[in-house]
């Protein structure tokens, strides 16, 4: 508030003024602390309460975290915070910036200048203090440059489409606004348990007559064909059973017997059966009894 509401005509540090009366805001120490400030710094004056600010929103935004100071790192941004002063300041009273005069950059500033135009020509002393000041940037904020390239390109390209989609027809949407809008439609609701379900009607027996394509031969209703009457089915017997042969066992009182079959062998016919010697069929006798 200070530092905006200042006044030359206000007693400051280095002059008292005719007038008695103050016109600063902040009263007569605020403008005795503006006339200071602006009268070495100049315009970069303003970078005092911006520091000031942001150092108290990353007290906010940390609140809960540990905040133990860490002396070598302090010391570095606050290096960096004074190389941004000499070099800001030293290109305002070089260059008259946004309209501003020679004093824009305060005495420091003018200083400092003055000592590198000396060694130095113009343009090698502007180039050294935007280095200067480009360095001192990143190491007193933390700034990535390239972070800084994305975010500039990313919006670049956001506006150009933003400008072409603005002034190029775009066929959908001429559609959209000839087609008048239907209603949503409702998502069909699934069946509650008690609704019944309609049972499917029973189709309708053709009760009429043959129809007038059936005349046609080939598109009549088909018959069941006959089955072959010279072939009989027969029931399936299996071939080893058949050459069971039952025997016959007298019944006499207090006889007991028991039959073990042990082998079962099908029948076969004379044509098959393989010629066998006098003594293997009456081994086959034999066996068979």
């Amino acid at each position: 508030m200070a530092l905006v509401t200042f006044s030359p005509s206000d007693p400051g540090w280095a002059s008292i003024g005719h007038d008695t009366s103050v016109q600063n805001y902040a009263g007569r120490t605020g403008a005795w602390l503006a006339s200071l400030f602006m009268d070495f710094f100049g315009q970069v004056a303003y970078l005092f309460p911006v520091m000031i600010a942001g150092y108290a929103i990353m007290l906010i935004r940390r609140r809960n975290d540990s905040m133990d100071l860490h002396w070598p790192l302090f010391m570095m941004r606050f290096g960096g915070f004074l190389l941004i002063l000499l070099s800001a300041t030293s290109l305002l009273s070089l260059y008259s910036v946004f309209g501003l005069g020679v004093s824009s950059g305060g005495v420091m500033g003018t200083a400092v200048s003055e000592a590198m135009v000396r060694f130095f020509n113009l343009p090698a002393t502007t180039l050294l203090l935007i280095a200067i000041f480009l360095f001192a940037l990143t190491v007193t904020t933390g700034l990535s440059w390239f972070w800084l390239m994305d975010q500039i390109g990313g919006l670049t390209l956001r506006f150009g489409l933003a400008l072409k989609d603005m002034f190029s027809p775009d066929p959908d949407k001429k559609k959209a606004k000839a087609e008048p809008t239907k209603a949503p439609e409702k998502s069909a609701e699934p069946p509650l348990v008690k609704d019944r379900v309609p049972a499917p009607k029973a189709e309708k027996k053709d009760r009429q007559g043959p129809r007038w394509w059936h005349r046609i031969p080939g598109f009549g209703p088909g018959k069941a064909k006959a089955k072959p009457t010279g072939e009989t089915l027969k029931e399936r017997k299996e071939p080893g059973l058949e050459a069971c042969r039952p025997i016959s066992i007298p019944s006499r009182p207090g006889l007991r017997a028991s039959v073990h079959v042990m082998t079962v062998r099908p029948r076969q016919s004379p044509s098959h059966r393989p010629r066998l010697s006098p003594q293997s069929r009456r081994n086959s006798r034999l066996g068979d009894h």
